[in-house]
């Protein structure tokens, strides 16, 4: 629990740090990257029995490079899961036969895309208001629903 909490606040801090840049300069992106980075290692290095459906995206990887060859083959396979994200899995691993690497693009996806949003709704409430909000309250949330995120 303590280095999630070590995490976040590092988040939290980092985008408020992020905010207070007047231009889009080296700052703002160096601590753009202490917003993102660190969710991102946290979720893609925690082990695999934490999280409902880490084991089916683990499978539905190691399917995805067994059966790099044909993609019709590996989306009639799971017919029950939705095409693009069978397209994303199967895209990912013609690339890369890590699930580390599978972990870290999916979520600078995800918790990049939260961070844009925060950033994007700075008129509405502050982006490291956001970012508490997220880390707090949703972002297990999006480590168990990766599939729904990533259909999203």
């Amino acid at each position: 629990m303590l280095p999630y909490l070590i995490i976040f606040i590092i988040s939290i801090f980092a985008t408020y740090k992020a905010q207070k840049c007047k231009t889009k300069n080296f700052l703002f992106y160096l601590h753009t990257c202490f917003a993102i980075i660190p969710l991102v290692l946290l979720a893609a290095f925690r082990d695999e029995s934490i999280g409902t459906d880490t084991a089916n995206y683990i499978y539905l990887f190691e399917d995805a490079i067994e059966n790099k060859g044909s993609i019709i083959n590996y989306i009639f396979l799971h017919p029950s899961f939705e095409i693009g994200f069978l397209t994303y899995n199967f895209l990912l691993a013609q690339c890369t036969e890590s699930i580390i690497i599978y972990f870290i693009i999916t979520y600078v996806i995800i918790i990049g895309l939260t961070y844009a949003s925060a950033l994007k709704l700075r008129a509405y409430i502050s982006p490291y208001i956001f970012m508490f909000i997220y880390v707090f309250i949703f972002f297990s949330e999006t480590l168990n629903g990766q599939r729904q995120y990533m259909a999203i």
